[in-house]
Order: structure tokens, then sequence, then C-alpha cells
């Protein structure tokens, strides 16, 4: 079949040849009589140069198996067909599929002998660096941190690295953060691999991790890399200077107008520093400590704060703990907003770092100082988060849990909100840990007196949602109506705090309120209407204006019913659900807006029910599209508008799409009168033109 004259047959017959060679080493079975055909077979259409696209790829990836698979069955060709490779690598059209099987072969267990090619392969790649193909660059610096992590210390290989790490360089930006994090990867394994490179990568490499340390973007993958590759730097053998390294990270963090995520990503680049110094530790954790109330701008206290706080979390500062926690506890009385925040991160980062020390002394600060309430408990808040998603954190967490419990009980009444928030996760994360003692303590909560603290466990229902921990949600099921019997709450911030974790449920985990929603469903509706007690009027002097305090709980209903119609489909009662779409659609903006996504979900899911119910629509969506602003109106009013009339546009195309719709003789005479007349039907065939085009 491989000498098929037609192309496709061979290239399925190499890749069937490749999948044989995967399924051939098998232990107690010898299958060297087999590997030397199939070598053959792979190299004969391998060699070939005028044969099509598809057969070359299929002889690369074969070669690529039989190589990395069976290769010390073949040891004496395999120089052969390694020029080979390289030949194809120079190659435009067939380089991206050998540079994956380049690095499958360099992470062959059987350690396959690349010395003879090694410098021209490393040579070819780093070139390809400069070329502006996306997916050719991603593929190259895979295949350099497996050809360095594996064969870096071959001399033919390290005489490269300084052209490579010039090409590296270029590619750490925040333009890019995945081939940032590639691209630093592979400086940490050339590293690694030759550790006299280390004073190329201060000179060429940590320039530009500056200028991204900077970026509010520097998060996940790409700050993981970075880290490493500063781990590496003071661990390697090149020994290099830990002071060096700091004093570049403090001139970056010193400079003004940083955001906060900058701050963070410095910090940790720090703490990894520090954390692998022993020696000289004290004498640079001190010198953060001072700077938190020294006579310094705000950017070095920032720096300073969060820098304990990510040294604190790795390293045991109890013996700094005096100082530490009265410089801690004084930035919370600071003028700026963002060092009292920095502060209330750093406590609870330290506690991380030391429960038995710091964690009782946050617990006693919470119940002792009711004007910093809002940030300890945000240092609370930092503990918990950060413990809670390791099994060996929720240990720790453990031996505190029943008294955080109470703690945090305590707070759910407070007045202000920002705290019941912070507190509400706090609650939820916890749930996580311990969901049989904290789920149904927090639906024993649910009718108490105080309005306040309905809220806050309501609130606490999202945060104890997760995929995570599966052994939630029987606990969940069990107790979920005591949380939905709060939508009937005669208090406005309780109702809006169960319809919000209503539509997080119904979007994470539609199964805990499958069985029960039909009973609930009456009361999500009635808060999609305008209820005149929720209107009242603020006397301004010169006028009277009128203030909703219904908008935020009409919203939040038909957020919950825009999820439902996607998840519980089969639980709603469409007609009643479609009842509730004309009050909407004649609502203010934002609820008009998410009405019309609302009908172009349900022309989707429900066609036949929406033409049901399609003649109660047609008024409001007629109003909207002729609607026009006030004379006197504003160019954002009048913009605003505008994205009125083509949102409700946007709803009336999906709407005649639907197989049946031509039925509809209301929904007919509307588009023939009103859409597709004068400058409505050239916005009309916009929107028609657009949607054809997806």
């Amino acid at each position: 079949a491989a000498d098929d004259r037609y192309y496709k047959i061979t290239a399925e017959a190499l890749r069937v040849c490749s999948q044989i060679s995967r399924i051939l080493p098998i232990e107690g079975f010898d299958y060297s009589p087999y590997v030397f055909p199939l070598y053959q077979v792979m190299l004969e259409r391998l060699k070939l140069l005028d044969i099509d696209q598809e057969v070359k790829e299929a002889s690369i990836e074969c070669c690529g198996n039989i190589v990395t698979l069976l290769g010390d069955k073949i040891e004496p060709e395999i120089g052969v067909v390694l020029k080979i490779l390289v030949d194809r690598l120079g190659n435009e059209v067939t380089r991206l599929a050998t540079i994956k099987v380049f690095e499958q072969i360099a992470g062959s267990r059987l350690k396959i002998d690349l010395a003879p090619v090694l410098g021209d392969v490393v040579k070819l790649l780093s070139g390809f660096l400069k070329k502006h193909n996306r997916q050719l660059k991603q593929a190259t610096l895979s295949c350099l941190s497996a050809l360095v992590k594996n064969y870096g210390k071959t001399k033919s290989a390290s005489a490269q690295y300084e052209s490579v790490l010039k090409e590296l360089a270029t590619l750490i930006s925040e333009q890019d953060l995945h081939l940032s994090h590639l691209a630093l990867r592979a400086c940490a394994a050339i590293l690694h691999s030759y550790s006299r490179s280390a004073e190329k990568i201060k000179t060429i490499i940590l320039p530009q991790c500056y200028e991204l340390l900077k970026s509010s973007l520097l998060q996940g993958l790409a700050l993981e890399s970075l880290l490493a590759l500063y781990k590496e730097l003071v661990t390697s053998k090149a020994k290099v200077s830990p002071d060096t390294l700091l004093a570049g990270l403090t001139a970056v963090g010193n400079q003004d107008n940083l955001s906060k995520q900058s701050y963070h990503s410095i910090a940790h680049c720090v703490a990894v520093l520090v954390a692998k110094q022993e020696s000289g530790r004290e004498p640079i954790v001190n010198k953060f400590v001072t700077d938190i109330i020294g006579d310094k701008k705000e950017s070095e206290k920032l720096l300073a704060l969060y820098c304990i706080g990510e040294i604190g979390r790795r390293v045991d500062l109890s013996a700094n703990k005096d100082m530490l926690k009265k410089n801690i506890l004084k930035s919370f009385d600071s003028q700026s907003e963002e060092i009292k925040t920095a502060a209330s991160v750093a406590f609870g980062c330290v506690a991380v770092g030391n429960m038995a020390t710091f964690f009782p002394d946050i617990i006693v600060e919470v119940s002792s100082n009711p004007k910093r309430q809002y940030l300890l408990l945000g240092s609370l808040r930092e503990v918990i988060v950060r413990l809670s998603s390791s099994s060996k954190g929720k240990g720790k967490l453990a031996k505190f849990l029943e008294h955080l419990m109470n703690l945090l009980i305590e707070h759910t009444g407070t007045e202000e909100e920002g705290t019941r928030n912070v507190v509400s996760e706090c609650l939820g994360k916890l749930a996580l840990i311990e969901p049989t003692a904290i789920i149904p303590e927090l639906s024993k909560r649910t009718t108490v007196k105080s309005g306040n603290t309905r809220a806050c466990v309501a609130t606490a229902l999202k945060s104890a949602i997760s995929d995570k921990n599966p052994s939630v949600d029987p606990v969940l099921i069990e107790n979920i109506s005591f949380f939905l019997n709060l939508i009937s709450d005669p208090i406005i911030v309780v109702r809006k705090a169960a319809l919000l974790s209503l539509n997080y449920c119904a979007h994470h985990k539609p199964q805990i309120i499958y069985d029960l929603l039909p009973k609930y469903l009456p009361a999500l509706y009635g808060e999609t209407k305008i209820k005149k007690e929720l209107i009242r009027e603020v006397d301004l002097g010169p006028f009277k204006h009128k203030v909703d305090d219904g908008i935020e709980l009409r919203q939040a209903a038909f957020e919950a019913m825009y999820t439902l119609l996607d998840t519980c489909l089969s639980r709603l009662i469409l007609p009643e659900f479609i009842e509730q779409l004309p009050s909407g659609l004649g609502d203010v903006y934002d609820i008009q807006m998410l009405n019309h996504l609302i009908l172009a979900r349900l022309a989707k899911k429900a066609p036949a029910a929406l033409i049901a119910g399609l003649e109660t629509l047609v008024d409001p969506l007629r109003t909207a599209v002729t609607s026009k602003p006030k004379e006197a109106a504003v160019k954002q009013q009048v913009e605003r508008n505008e994205e009125l009339i083509r949102s409700s546009l946007r709803a009336i195309v999906s709407i005649s799409k639907m197989d049946g719709v031509e039925n509809s003789v209301k929904f007919q005479d509307f588009l023939r009168s009103t859409v597709t007349q004068g400058t409505l039907n050239e916005k009309y065939e916009t929107i028609l033109k657009e949607q054809a085009d997806k």
C-alpha cells in the first residue's frame, strides 16, 4: 500500500506503519523481525522529494515514531535518517512536521544519539525564531526546550546558546504571554544544562524580564516560567549573586505608577530568591520590614509589603514576629488605600507560612478592632483562599475550622456590603473543605432575623460551588431549598443575593437545582416585573428624580432566566417563560438588551414555543426599533439608542430564520411595514449579512 500510485493510500499506509511502531514495544514480545521492514517502508518515502505534501508529512511522522520507540533496533541506520530529517528541517514545506519529530526524538527513553546533527538542528531552530509564523515559533520553542533539557551539555549545542538567547530575548514581551512562557522555559533549560550561560542570561534576558514585570498582564504560565528562571539562577553552579538579582528587581519595583499585578509579580520573584538563600535571608527580610513604615515613597512601601507577604508564604518569619506585626498593623492606618490593601494581603500571606504563630493574631485582631475589620477579614480571606487550594493547606485550616466558622458567622450581619462579601467568600471556601459542617450551618442562617446575614449566606453559596470538590454536591442538594426560599424574601438585598446565586448555580451546577426548579419559577418570574413600591422620588431642589430600586433585581432575574434556558430547558414551562418577556422588552436599556439575547436563544433552543407566543412580543419590539432619542440627548444617549435598535434587529433576524415563522401574520406584517422600510431596512440587511458571514 505504501507503494501505491494514489497518494492518499500511500499516506494512510504510512500512518498505519506509524501506529504499528507504537504498539510493537510490548514486554515479553520479540518484535525485532518487524522493525526493519517498517523502517525500509518509511525510508523509501522519506528520501523522496517529488511526492505529495501529505505523504511527506506522513513519512516524517512515521520516522519520528520508529526512531523514538524502536531506535535501539536500527541503531546503525539512525545517522542516515537524522541527516534526511535535517534536510527536511531546512525545507519551508516540511519544517513544522520535522520540528515536532525532533522534539519527540529528544524526549525518547532510548536516549538516541543526536550528536552528529545537534549543532545544525539548534542553529536552524534559532533562525526559525526570527520568522513571523507564530505556530512555527511555538513548535520551535518546545523543541528547543526538549533538546536542551536532554542534550544541552554537548559542545555542539552549547556553542549556539548565545545566538539562541538573543533570539529568545525578542520573544519575551507582554504582547504574547504564551510565547514569553515558552521562551523563558527554554532560557531556564539552557541555564540548567550549561551554567556558564548565566552571565549571558543576565545581560541579554533579564532586561526583557524587567520590562515584562512592569506589565499588568503577567500571570499564569508566563509568571511561573519567570520564577523558574530566577530559581535556576540562584541554584545553578554559576553561583549568581542573589544581591545583584534583588537589586535589579527592587529597582523595577520602586518605579512609580506600577499596577497591583506588577507588584505581585516582582514580589513573587523576590520571594523565590530569598527563600533559596538561608544565610543572607535575615538582613533582606529586616530591610523590607523596616521599609513598610520607614520614610519611603509609596511605591517602595507597597513593594516591601508585597515582598514580605510572598516571602512569609514560603518561609517562616516568626523570628521577626513582633516588629513585623507592629509594622503591618500600622500600615492599616495609612492614608493610601493601596497600602492598606497590600498590608491586608501581606498579613494573610505571612500567616500561611506559620499558622500557629500568626493566625491566632489575625483572629484576635478581627474581634478587637472593629475599625480595621474589613482589612483583617481580607487577611483571613488570603489565608483561606491560599490554603484551601491544596490538601496540605486544608489540613492546616482544619485545626482552626470551628473557631473560624464561628468568627465569620458572627460577622455576617455587618452593615458594610464589602465586608459581607469578604465574609461570604470565606464561608464558601470553608464549605468546600468541610461541606457537612459548614453548609447546614449556613442554611440555618437563611431564616434568622438579620437581613444582612441572610444576604451574606446566600452569597456564600456561590463560593461553595466548585468542580474541584464533587463531595459538596450531595450536601448542597440536601440544603439548596433553604437558599432558594430567599428569592421571596421581603428585603431587596437578600432577594438579589439569592437570584445571583441561583444564576451561578444554574450555570455551573444545574443538577443541584434541577428537581426543585419548578417550585421557584413563579417567584423568579415575579422579580421580572416593575414594582411601583420600589420606585421612590428624590427631591433634588429645582426638580424631582425617580429612582427605581428594583432595576438590579429585574436584571438578576432575567440573567437567571437566560442561563436556565441553556442549562435547564426541560424544566421550564415555555409559554409561562415567554409571558415574562414583554415587560422586559419595555424595561430600561440594559434589561431590554438582555431580553433580546433571551429571544435569540429561544429562537435557537425552542422555536415552536416562541412562534406560539410571538404575537405578544411584536409590539415591544416595534417600540424598540422605532425609538428615537430626545432632542436634547447627548452623544452617549444617541449611541445607546442606536445600539438598542441594532440589538432589537439582531433578535428579529434570529426570529425570522425560524421554521414556521411565516405563519405568524402579525410578525410578518411587522417585518413588511416596519423593519424592511427606509433606514431601518439598511440596518436590518447589514445584520443579516453579518450573521450570514459567521
